[in-house]
């Protein structure tokens, strides 16, 4: 590393995620504080972000030794945090809010951790969080598997998480060029500490890519090198294992965890060229931009073209699934999760259900879970994930909802099951009929039917709404 003599540099790709450093001084001199001191500009997608325009200069005027700090600090879980710590995997307009909700029934100590882990989590990917008694409009860094969201408060833009990562890293290594060759303490602690930034302990990696505390990892190691038990003796994170892991910490013990890393451990690789030359065709069907628009766009798609169905035709998910090259076990494990997923580089694709899954436990909610798998496999093992998915645990709410909206066209198009309801005289007997002729449960068909564009009576309207688990979003 040199130090920088230019005074003035642009950073990164502005039609992304771009800074522009003009420093106050071509030269760097003094404390770090001095040499460090400039204007930076921020831009998403060719706006300005940070755009405290003074006197005709574009930028925010501080010493950024302070974001060089913050961002060695942050470094682990920029690269490797995808969720939350309270598990609500939401946008980060969203995130707030639904914290409060989840705060409302827990206990007052409990209330009081997860707003200090919340904080914690905000501070780490919030580039504004940099300056220190400095307010400005968010920057939200947060990785989505090979993807990653950069959000301000009115723009976001999803790109690649490594072309963000080089970003902030040039971003850090032009703010440390103007540190190299000072003779003071800051300077030389920050310019070692940022050199150092990926030299750190595999246990603190783990918890930012996994959410697991290092006790809570210890036990599912059992005395084994952790580098061994999720195969990071390459240094390549995530992975297979880290995915599952982080998926599913929160909904499984311990030794439940380790046994289901063995079985992925275990896991085959396997011939995916149908599903990956249908994966390049099923992202062109879709038009929309909210996610159970996206997912009704895909199914139909499926529908129609890959199995040439009309609206009366039975889905085989299972089927499916084993034409494309997926195989199906079934793994037996304590929890409420439906279904373990591995689609990574050395293994899989393989979908795992589970008998004592919350859906997965009987055969309409197994073929409604195979359907949702599915989807995961078509659309996002390119995206927000690369390696694995966990049905019931803590994945990003859009993608989940856009599966979730896939499996139900896919088994029982919702037109099909408005009309049946229309000015429907005996809604009990329409619904078993619906259940048997595709092979859904009561919750599909009543959510199908309240989601179609038919209009239905309020009595059958209220009866449908007695088949949900959830009746006041009906």
């Amino acid at each position: 590393m040199v130090a920088s003599t230019k005074k003035s540099m642009n950073i990164g790709d502005p039609k992304t995620l771009g800074f522009e450093i003009k420093w106050a001084e071509k030269q760097a001199r003094g404390t770090a504080d001095e040499a460090s001191r400039g204007r930076l500009l921020a831009l998403i997608d060719q706006s300005p972000i940070w755009d405290q325009e003074d006197e005709g200069e574009k930028g925010v005027s501080w010493s950024l030794v302070e974001m060089l700090e913050y961002l060695t600090y942050a470094w682990p879980y920029l690269k490797y945090e995808e969720c939350d710590p309270l598990g609500l995997c939401s946008e980060p307009a969203r995130l707030r809010a639904g914290a409060e909700d989840l705060w409302q029934e827990v206990s007052a100590t409990e209330r009081v951790t997860q707003q200090r882990q919340l904080r914690a989590f905000e501070e780490c990917h919030d580039l504004s969080r940099a300056f220190q008694g400095l307010w400005l409009p968010v920057l939200w860094i947060q990785r989505s598997g090979r993807d990653c969201w950069v959000i301000s408060d009115r723009i976001r833009v999803l790109a690649p998480h490594q072309k963000i990562i080089k970003i902030l890293k040039d971003l850090g290594a032009q703010i440390a060029g103007r540190l190299v060759d000072l003779n003071e303490a800051r300077a030389e602690k920050a310019v070692a500490d940022w050199n150092a930034r990926d030299h750190i302990p595999v246990e603190r990696r783990l918890t930012a890519a996994t959410g697991l505390q290092s006790d809570t990892l210890a036990k599912i190691a059992a005395g084994e090198p952790l580098e061994e038990v999720f195969e990071l003796q390459r240094g390549r994170m995530p992975s297979e294992l880290v995915a599952v892991a982080r998926m599913t910490g929160h909904a499984v013990a311990p030794a439940s965890m380790a046994k289901l890393l063995s079985w992925v451990r275990n896991l085959p690789g396997g011939d995916r060229t149908k599903l990956d030359a249908l994966s390049k065709q099923a992202g062109k069907t879709i038009k929309s931009e909210q996610p159970f628009d996206q997912g009704c766009e895909l199914a139909h798609g499926y529908r129609q073209v890959q199995l040439g169905l009309d609206e009366n035709g039975k889905v085989d998910p299972e089927h499916e699934l084993a034409r494309l090259g997926v195989k199906i076990e079934a793994i037996e494990f304590e929890s409420h999760l439906d279904a373990v997923s591995v689609w990574g580089e050395k293994r899989g694709p393989v979908v795992m259900t589970n008998p004592k899954g919350r859906h997965s436990q009987n055969e309409a909610g197994r073929r409604a879970t195979l359907a949702h798998e599915l989807c995961h496999l078509l659309i996002d093992r390119n995206g927000a994930l690369p390696f694995a998915e966990v049905m019931g645990g803590r994945l990003p709410k859009a993608i989940e909802a856009r599966a979730r909206a896939f499996a139900a066209e896919l088994l029982l198009p919702k037109d099909v099951a408005g009309k049946a309801f229309e000015n429907a005289k005996k809604p009990n007997s329409i619904l078993a009929k619906l259940r048997k002729q595709y092979g859904v449960s009561k919750e599909i068909v009543a959510w199908q039917a309240r989601n179609s564009d038919s209009v239905l009576g309020a009595e059958v309207r209220a009866h449908l709404r007695t088949l949900v688990t959830h009746p006041g979003r009906f």
